[in-house]
């Protein structure tokens, strides 16, 4: 159907070309443009005679449904994005903060999801090679708990093996 209307536009579109280069100028040329363009007009529209009410309704609820089907992919992969985004902020700052403090560690933060969408985090896993100073840890656990919302109930250390 639409290689047929294209076909049909294409050669009428011609037609008048070829009808208006040699027509002479004056009131002639100014009817077969007239001419021209509402033959030009009718192949435009003559598509839009055989549309169905009923199809228009069903293609709008076919892309409505795809719509929200991509919708909500997209919340999802937004959403996980966000999540590793601020997991990743959250990791770099303990870091930096540890690194500040003389710690060696490494950290993993765990998050939770509010309503709103967001995460926020929950828990935090520091991976340790070797038992820091007691007064350096505690100050690392009180940034965390006081700059970041993390209790200390909610922070683990862990000693780890160096794989070297």
């Amino acid at each position: 159907m639409i290689r047929e209307w294209i076909i049909g536009l294409t050669a009428v579109s011609i037609v008048v070309s070829a009808a208006l280069a040699i027509t002479p100028s004056g009131s002639v040329k100014k009817t077969v443009r007239l001419i021209g363009g509402l033959i030009l007009f009718i192949i435009l529209i003559r598509p839009l005679k055989e549309l169905d009410a009923g199809d228009i309704a069903f293609y709008n609820m076919q892309y409505r449904a795809d719509y929200e089907k991509y919708e909500e992919k997209l919340i999802t992969r937004n959403s996980s994005m966000i999540k590793t985004i601020i997991e990743d902020k959250l990791r770099t700052y303990i870091l930096q903060k540890a690194d500040d403090l003389g710690v060696e560690c490494d950290a993993e933060v765990i998050t939770r999801t509010r309503e709103d969408g967001y995460p926020y985090p929950v828990r935090i896993i520091f991976y340790i090679p070797a038992e820091p100073d007691p007064a350096l840890r505690e100050r690392l656990s009180y940034i965390v708990a006081s700059e970041l919302g993390v209790d200390e109930e909610n922070q683990e250390w862990r000693l780890v093996e160096d794989e070297g």
